[in-house]
């Protein structure tokens, strides 16, 4: 890992837990130095470790492993959404980007539209 890295965890974790967190995280993903300064700016450590997902017990009992399955809150801060943004504003916002994306991509790449009615069983 870059002593870059390590610079930023010493200067910005809080405690032992949260420095070991980060190193074994970085180490693990291989984030660049810019993925690494996002992951402290939105919390990582604290939504991951600290507020755990909340699973009921009845779900923690009969699946002990369903607490590393669920994800409580996702940041999509890329999309540059209001702070009261409603579905519609995110179901266009991701689909604004994948558009760029695939553009991006190339000729060999097409956007057609999105929400296109499918039959199946003469059913809509």
């Amino acid at each position: 890992m870059p002593w870059t890295h390590n610079l930023i965890i010493l200067s910005q974790s809080k405690r032992a837990e949260e420095r070991e967190f980060f190193l074994r995280a970085a180490a693990r993903e291989q984030w660049s130095k810019r993925e690494l300064e996002r992951q402290f700016a939105i919390a990582l450590f604290e939504r991951a470790v600290l507020t755990p997902a909340k699973v009921s017990p009845v779900v923690r009992q009969s699946h002990p492993q369903a607490l590393s399955v669920f994800k409580d809150a996702y940041l999509l801060e890329f999309l540059g959404l209001p702070e009261g943004h409603s579905e519609a504003d995110l179901h266009q916002g991701l689909l604004a980007r994948l558009k760029a994306f695939l553009i991006e991509l190339g000729r060999d790449f097409c956007f057609v539209g999105s929400e296109f009615p499918v039959q199946v069983g003469k059913q809509d």
